[in-house]
Protein backbone atom coordinates (compact mmCIF):
# COMPACT_ATOMS: atom_id res chain seq x y z
CA UNK A 1 0.00 0.00 0.00
CA UNK A 2 2.89 2.37 0.70
CA UNK A 3 4.17 1.86 -2.82
CA UNK A 4 0.72 2.65 -4.20
CA UNK A 5 0.60 5.83 -2.12
CA UNK A 6 4.07 6.82 -3.27
CA UNK A 7 3.15 6.25 -6.92
CA UNK A 8 -0.05 8.28 -6.56
CA UNK A 9 1.88 11.09 -4.84
CA UNK A 10 4.57 11.10 -7.54
CA UNK A 11 1.88 11.22 -10.23
CA UNK A 12 0.22 14.16 -8.51
CA UNK A 13 -2.90 12.24 -7.56
CA UNK A 14 -3.02 13.71 -4.08
CA UNK A 15 -6.55 12.54 -3.33
CA UNK A 16 -5.69 8.93 -4.06
CA UNK A 17 -2.45 9.19 -2.10
CA UNK A 18 -4.34 10.74 0.82
CA UNK A 19 -6.95 7.97 0.84
CA UNK A 20 -4.31 5.24 0.75
CA UNK A 21 -2.23 6.85 3.52
CA UNK A 22 -5.26 7.39 5.73
CA UNK A 23 -6.17 3.74 5.23
CA UNK A 24 -2.63 2.69 6.17
CA UNK A 25 -2.57 4.64 9.44
CA UNK A 26 -6.12 3.59 10.29
CA UNK A 27 -5.13 -0.06 9.94
CA UNK A 28 -1.73 0.42 11.55
CA UNK A 29 -1.70 3.52 13.78
CA UNK A 30 1.98 3.02 14.67
CA UNK A 31 3.16 2.89 11.04
CA UNK A 32 6.09 5.28 10.82
CA UNK A 33 6.14 5.03 7.03
CA UNK A 34 2.38 5.58 6.84
CA UNK A 35 2.54 8.75 8.92
CA UNK A 36 5.61 9.93 7.01
CA UNK A 37 3.85 9.46 3.66
CA UNK A 38 0.74 11.17 5.02
CA UNK A 39 2.94 14.10 6.04
CA UNK A 40 4.33 14.28 2.52
CA UNK A 41 0.84 14.22 1.06
CA UNK A 42 -0.35 17.03 3.33
CA UNK A 43 2.81 18.99 2.54
CA UNK A 44 2.12 18.57 -1.18
CA UNK A 45 -1.41 19.82 -0.59
CA UNK A 46 0.04 22.90 1.18
CA UNK A 47 -1.68 21.89 4.41
CA UNK A 48 1.28 22.73 6.62
CA UNK A 49 -0.47 22.25 9.96
CA UNK A 50 -1.65 18.72 9.16
CA UNK A 51 1.77 17.91 7.70
CA UNK A 52 3.44 19.12 10.91
CA UNK A 53 1.10 16.95 12.97
CA UNK A 54 2.00 13.87 10.92
CA UNK A 55 5.75 14.47 11.03
CA UNK A 56 5.50 15.02 14.79
CA UNK A 57 3.88 11.58 15.03
CA UNK A 58 6.81 10.14 13.10
CA UNK A 59 9.28 11.79 15.49
CA UNK A 60 7.30 10.52 18.48
CA UNK A 61 7.39 6.97 17.08
CA UNK A 62 10.96 7.20 15.79
CA UNK A 63 12.91 10.07 17.41
CA UNK A 64 15.97 9.49 15.21
CA UNK A 65 14.08 10.02 11.94
CA UNK A 66 16.19 12.78 10.39
CA UNK A 67 13.95 13.17 7.34
CA UNK A 68 10.89 13.84 9.48
CA UNK A 69 12.88 16.40 11.43
CA UNK A 70 14.10 17.99 8.19
CA UNK A 71 10.52 18.25 6.94
CA UNK A 72 9.46 19.72 10.28
CA UNK A 73 12.23 22.31 9.91
CA UNK A 74 10.92 23.31 6.49
CA UNK A 75 7.31 23.40 7.63
CA UNK A 76 8.05 25.38 10.80
CA UNK A 77 10.06 27.84 8.72
CA UNK A 78 7.17 28.24 6.26
CA UNK A 79 4.71 28.88 9.07
CA UNK A 80 6.93 31.43 10.80
CA UNK A 81 7.91 29.20 13.71
CA UNK A 82 11.58 30.10 13.41
CA UNK A 83 12.82 28.75 16.77
CA UNK A 84 11.15 25.40 16.08
CA UNK A 85 12.62 25.37 12.56
CA UNK A 86 16.13 25.98 13.90
CA UNK A 87 15.70 23.19 16.44
CA UNK A 88 14.54 20.68 13.85
CA UNK A 89 17.22 21.55 11.27
CA UNK A 90 19.82 21.25 14.00
CA UNK A 91 18.40 17.92 15.17
CA UNK A 92 18.28 16.59 11.60
CA UNK A 93 21.88 17.59 10.88
CA UNK A 94 23.11 16.13 14.17
CA UNK A 95 21.33 12.82 13.52
CA UNK A 96 22.69 12.61 9.98
CA UNK A 97 26.23 13.32 11.20
CA UNK A 98 26.17 11.02 14.23
CA UNK A 99 24.06 8.19 12.81
CA UNK A 100 24.18 8.22 9.00
CA UNK A 101 23.25 4.53 9.02
CA UNK A 102 19.81 5.44 10.36
CA UNK A 103 19.09 7.46 7.21
CA UNK A 104 16.19 5.95 5.26
CA UNK A 105 16.78 6.85 1.63
CA UNK A 106 13.36 5.54 0.51
CA UNK A 107 11.87 8.94 1.26
CA UNK A 108 14.91 11.14 0.62
CA UNK A 109 13.95 12.15 -2.90
CA UNK A 110 17.39 11.28 -4.20
CA UNK A 111 19.19 13.45 -1.63
CA UNK A 112 22.31 12.05 0.00
CA UNK A 113 23.20 12.29 3.67
CA UNK A 114 25.96 14.80 2.90
CA UNK A 115 23.67 17.01 0.83
CA UNK A 116 20.96 17.01 3.51
CA UNK A 117 23.53 17.98 6.15
CA UNK A 118 24.67 20.86 3.93
CA UNK A 119 21.08 21.98 3.35
CA UNK A 120 20.30 21.88 7.08
CA UNK A 121 23.40 23.92 7.89
CA UNK A 122 22.64 26.43 5.14
CA UNK A 123 19.04 26.84 6.31
CA UNK A 124 20.22 27.25 9.90
CA UNK A 125 22.62 30.02 8.89
CA UNK A 126 19.89 31.78 6.91
CA UNK A 127 17.45 31.58 9.84
CA UNK A 128 20.06 32.81 12.32
CA UNK A 129 20.65 35.84 10.08
CA UNK A 130 16.95 36.56 10.15
CA UNK A 131 16.23 35.69 6.54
Amino acid sequence: MLLQAEIALNQGDLEKALQICEDIVQREPLSVAGHFMLGLVYRSRADEHKAIAEFKKVVFLQPDNALARFNLGDLHSQTGQIDEAKTEYSNAAQLLIERPESFDDRFAGGFSVALLIDICCSKLQTLKKGG
